[in-house]
């Protein structure tokens, strides 16, 4: 969807987007609504925990290639 800088129009084009969705799957709009910010959150979720654990990895591999070597 494209904003268009009418806060007025690009309510009215969300609402429209999501009774699409509606009718489309015969599911309620709250459920629609419920769904996306679920998915929303989990995609966020593994974003955070990827870098996490690739730069806790990063340096643990580091950390323990230096023990390795040192003893």
């Amino acid at each position: 969807m494209k904003a268009t800088g009418a806060p007025g129009l690009d309510i009215a084009a969300k609402l429209a987007e999501r009774s699409v969705a509606s009718a489309l799957t015969g599911a309620p709009v709250w459920l629609i609504d419920t769904l996306g910010i679920v998915a929303f959150g989990l995609i966020v979720q593994a974003a955070i925990w990827g870098v996490y654990f690739g730069f806790v990895g990063s340096w643990w591999k580091l950390a323990s290639s230096l023990i390795a070597h040192y003893l």
